[in-house]
């Protein structure tokens, strides 16, 4: 999981769209959040790129598809230098591609298009407390499936023990922690415990990580 940034608002935010129309939405429906405030609207991520070490955002919401540098490019060369930025990817399309290599930059959310209001501040609030944000969408595209969760069990989920893998599952499938805990009656600070353990096992700095490593089926055989 990523760190949780400042607690003391308001939380600076960019944003990053090839569409005049889609960034002027965007600020206004962030002028309408308390505790957040816009310090850049961008049509190019070249643009923001320059930007970002001026304009000190906290979090970025970028566009996956612009002519030029598309955004996760740009998430890549913003977490290279600025890591503590949150990148949130948004898109009309998500595919497991571009969302594999979302999560493996370290995002911090993954939505896609049309965002309603409420979408849009969960997945602020969830930057700003470094918990990962997915749409409804991409977190089917994230859980295992019965075919996935038979390779787990002999490849990367083989070094797991079933209760760890049963808490990845659940988090694969949206659950955040409180919720896990309730589910499995077990405190937050085991839940934790777990997944620390899990990100140590595998050798992977975030969960989104764990579970595109554990469930994520292998490559084709070339024959």
């Amino acid at each position: 999981m990523g760190n949780q940034i400042r607690l003391t608002p308001p939380w600076r935010v960019s944003f990053v769209d090839d569409s005049q129309s889609t960034l002027e939405a965007c600020s206004t429906l962030l002028a309408t959040m308390n505790g957040f405030e816009c310090v850049g609207a961008y049509l190019d991520a070249s643009q923001a790129l320059e930007a970002v070490p001026k304009s000190k955002p906290e979090i970025v919401v970028a566009d996956i598809r612009m002519p030029g540098m598309d955004g996760l490019e740009f998430a890549r060369r913003i977490l290279g230098t600025h890591p503590a930025v949150k990148i949130i990817i948004y898109t009309a399309f998500a595919d497991t591609e571009n969302l594999r290599v979302a999560i493996e930059l370290g995002v911090a959310g993954f939505l896609t298009k049309p965002l309603s209001a409420s979408e849009f501040r969960v997945a602020l609030q969830a930057a700003v407390h470094g918990t990962l944000c997915f749409s409804p969408g991409v977190r089917e595209l994230l859980c295992p499936s019965k075919a996935e969760e038979s390779t787990a069990q002999s490849d990367a989920g083989s070094l797991l023990t079933p209760r760890e893998l049963e808490l990845l599952r659940l988090y694969a499938k949206g659950k955040s922690y409180k919720e896990i805990s309730d589910l499995l009656s077990i405190s937050g600070c085991t839940v934790n415990s777990h997944f620390i353990n899990i990100r140590a096992k595998l050798g992977v700095g975030s969960l989104i990580q764990a579970i595109n490593r554990v469930f994520r089926p292998p490559p084709p055989i070339d024959m």
